[in-house]
């Protein structure tokens, strides 16, 4: 299927709830979808946000020294 057949066929089968999902993102709350050993959470990902999310933001966590390096959670 051409790429513009693809999109179309997206855009019609993508509820509203999931295309305003796209335009949100995570910053702070990014620690909520981490596990303790600040690896992605999957399973919390999808219980927060059912619908999904753009992007997320400084994933490495840089302006949250809790985050940072490595840093365990408090």
């Amino acid at each position: 299927m051409p790429v513009e057949e693809r999109v179309e066929d997206l855009l019609k089968r993508t509820t509203l709830e999931e295309k305003v999902a796209q335009m949100r993102s995570i910053w702070d709350a990014k620690s909520d979808v981490f596990d303790a050993k600040l690896e992605f959470d999957p399973a919390k990902m999808a219980k927060l946000y059912p619908d999904g999310i753009g992007p997320i933001c400084q994933a490495l966590g840089c302006h949250r020294p809790d985050l940072a390096a490595g840093a365990s959670r408090p």
